[in-house]
């Protein structure tokens, strides 16, 4: 494993730990439609930095672009997929 993967395992691991017993339910404000929301969806979607979002099961429920292509999956296939399973045998 090189370096860069193993910075993005560590941060991930990190993004794990640090999120596992958040609540994963959303308010009404972050599923609004309104111009905000599309504001947000767009700047997130065009961030460099690889961000994703999953509940306490690992599942997960969303990830920019970034993430989607660190990873090399498509959009319609992350939703649900469990992150450790995307993680390499030895570093879960």
């Amino acid at each position: 494993m090189n370096k860069t993967t193993k910075n993005q395992v560590t941060k991930l691991k990190s993004s794990i730990e640090k999120n596992r017993n958040k609540p994963a339910d959303r308010t009404p404000q972050e599923n609004d439609s309104t111009e905000q929301g599309k504001i947000l969806a767009s700047i997130l979607e065009t961030q460099d930095e690889m961000i994703c979002r999953f509940l306490p099961d690992t599942s997960l429920t969303y990830s920019n672009k970034a993430y989607r292509d660190a990873i090399g999956i498509a959009e319609f296939q992350t939703e649900g997929i469990n992150i450790l399973s995307l993680l390499p045998s030895d570093s879960r």
